[in-house]
C-alpha cells in the first residue's frame, strides 16, 4: 500500500495500479481506498505542466495519429463531426435566450456550431492561435476566465478539461459562481476510467498509453457523480461512446492509436452503432457525459 492524497477526498490510502506513466516514469496511478477514485501522484508542477503544453503535446496529437491539428484552420475541419456528435446530445437544452460559455473551446468549432441557436456565446482557450481564429470565424473568445467576470450564464460547457484539473472542487466551485442559478447547466465530457479498452479487453499496449502525465484524474460514473453532488449540482450521466469498433481491433491486434474507420467496407452501420450501444449499456463507454444542473 502506498500513501497518496487523493485529489477529490483527500484520503492518504491510495492503492498502487500503475507505476509510470506515459512520458514520465516518476508518476503512478492510485485507486483511492476511500472513495474510489483513480488519480495520479505526485502531479506535474505549474511549470513540467507548461512546458507539456507547450512543447510537448503537439508531438502527442501527431503519435495520437492528429496531424491534422498542424493549423488552426485544420483543427477546425478536422472536428466539425465532434462538434456535430456534441450538438446531437444537447440541442435539447438549448433555448434562443440562453448565454452559453464553454471552457477550453480551442478553435471554436463547437460554439461556432450552436451560436445560431442561443442569444450568445464565449469561449475560453488559452492557446492564443486557436482564440485567434476562433475569433476569425465569429466566435468570440478569450484566453482565461478573467474576461468573463461579471457575467453569468445559462449553460457551461466542458469537454475533456475537468481531467486536467488539479483540484476538481475549486474548479467546479468556480464554474459555479459563473452560472445564473438554481436552473442554470453545466454540461461535461470526460474520459471514462473504466473503458472497454482497460476493463474489457485490457489491452497491455493501451494500459501503456491511457495513463497520461497531464491528466490529474481518471473519473468512473461513482466518482464523477460524487464530486459533481458535493459541490452542488444535481447530474443526470450519460454513456458515450466516440471510437469505433475499427479503433478498438487496432489497438488490440497491433498495439497502437487510430484505425477509426479502417473496416467500415466491411463493418455495417448498424454493427458499429450495436457496438457503440452495447458499451454504453455496460458504461464499458470510452467517455462519461454529465448534464449537471445547479441546485
Amino acid at each position: 500500500m502506498k500513501r497518496a492524497a487523493c485529489n477529490l477526498c483527500a484520503s492518504a490510502q491510495g492503492e498502487l495500479i500503475r507505476k509510470g506513466v506515459y512520458g514520465n516514469p516518476r508518476q503512478s496511478v492510485y485507486r483511492c481506498l476511500a472513495c474510489g477514485h483513480v488519480y495520479l501522484a505526485p502531479l506535474l508542477s505549474d511549470a513540467d505542466e507548461e512546458t507539456f503544453y507547450i512543447n510537448d503535446y503537439p508531438a502527442f496529437l501527431l503519435k495520437r495519429g492528429d496531424a491534422k491539428n498542424a493549423s488552426p484552420a485544420d483543427h477546425f475541419a478536422k472536428n466539425r463531426g465532434e462538434a456535430a456528435r456534441r450538438l446531437e446530445l444537447v440541442q435539447g437544452l438549448l433555448r434562443r435566450g440562453q448565454d452559453v460559455l464553454e471552457i477550453g473551446s480551442a478553435t471554436g468549432y463547437f460554439l461556432h456550431a450552436l451560436k445560431k441557436r442561443v442569444r450568445s456565446v464565449l469561449g475560453v482557450e488559452p492557446n492564443s492561435a486557436h482564440a485567434a481564429y476562433a475569433n476569425s470565424r465569429g466566435v468570440p473568445t478569450c484566453q482565461d476566465l478573467q474576461a468573463a467576470a461579471g457575467r453569468r450564464f445559462d449553460l457551461v460547457f466542458l469537454y475533456y478539461v475537468l481531467e486536467h484539473v488539479k483540484e476538481p472542487h475549486g474548479f467546479l466551485k468556480q464554474i459555479r459562481s459563473l452560472l445564473r442559478g438554481r436552473g442554470a447547466k453545466l454540461v461535461l465530457e470526460v474520459p471514462n476510467g473504466d473503458e472497454a479498452l482497460v476493463s474489457l479487453y485490457r489491452s497491455q499496449a493501451y494500459d501503456g498509453f491511457v495513463w497520461q502525465r497531464a491528466h490529474c484524474s481518471y473519473f468512473s460514473p461513482k466518482a464523477l457523480g460524487a464530486l459533481l453532488r458535493r459541490d452542488g449540482f444535481r447530474p443526470r450521466l450519460v454513456p458515450a461512446q466516440r471510437y469505433d469498433l475499427s479503433n478498438h481491433m487496432v489497438w488490440l491486434g497491433e498495439g497502437r492509436p487510430g484505425g477509426l474507420g479502417r473496416y467500415r467496407r466491411v463493418f455495417s452501420d448498424a454493427l458499429e452503432r450495436e457496438y457503440k450501444e452495447c458499451l454504453k449499456r455496460s458504461w464499458a463507454c470510452d467517455s462519461i457525459m454529465a448534464v449537471a444542473e445547479v441546485r
